[in-house]
């Protein structure tokens, strides 16, 4: 399962179920319309299989408007 901190923020997976041992990709998109100056944002990352449930991560930059 992988959750994000806002709507503006959209992560998909290209696979439902990732096996231990295997691999997979996350690909993580920010929609900035609408948005202004420093976002910050995190995904969070969930696990059957790990001691730590949740692996949570952030992604931060900054939206600058045209003309301004």
């Amino acid at each position: 399962k992988v959750d994000t901190s806002c709507g503006c923020t959209a992560a998909v997976s290209n696979k439902k179920i990732i096996e231990p041992g295997s691999e997979g990709i996350i690909e993580i998109k920010f929609n900035s319309e609408g948005k202004e100056g420093t976002q910050l944002h995190t995904i969070k990352v969930y696990s059957k299989g790990l001691d730590n449930p949740a692996i949570e991560f952030t992604i931060k930059g900054f939206v600058k408007i045209e003309g301004k």
